[in-house]
């Protein structure tokens, strides 16, 4: 990504929380790996790893975006964003909040089995329309003078 990144200072100022989030993604692969190969020989309910572990993940990403710089590859990237520094910066944070608070729903998850899937994909959806909609605001807000 740095050979061809046109914001190359901006992608190694963001190396260590890239690598973190690397790691974890890592980290939550294996484990699915491991959960499956145990599910073949000692079967138990899926969900009690997998949702966990996404919150686990979802988490990880929510400090990703907390202090990653713009760049074209990694964070919240909208043409609103990467045509502003402060559209990044303000639209990359409201994404960390909303991926820690979805985190955090993703776990509720495991108390309502039926709906879970329902609520989780649902307040994705919202999430990204609400910051799709918000970074495209901020922009507005920002060019309103031209």
């Amino acid at each position: 990504i740095t050979r061809i990144e046109i914001y190359k200072e901006n992608i190694k100022k963001s190396e260590t929380p890239y690598f973190k989030f690397r790691l974890a993604f890592v980290a939550f692969m294996f484990g699915l790996y491991v959960a499956t190969i145990i599910q073949v020989f000692r079967p138990f309910p899926m969900n009690y790893f997998i949702i966990p572990a996404m919150s686990f993940l979802f988490l990880f990403v929510s400090q990703l975006l907390r202090n990653i710089k713009r760049n074209f590859f990694i964070g919240f990237r909208t043409p609103w964003t990467l045509s502003s520094e402060k559209v990044w910066d303000a639209t990359n944070k409201a994404a960390s909040r909303f991926f820690m608070a979805y985190s955090f729903v993703i776990l509720i998850g495991l108390f309502f089995h039926y709906i879970a899937i329902v609520v989780i994909l649902l307040t994705l959806i919202v999430g990204i329309v609400g910051l799709t909609y918000y970074s495209y605001r901020l922009y507005k807000l920002e060019n309103k003078k031209y």
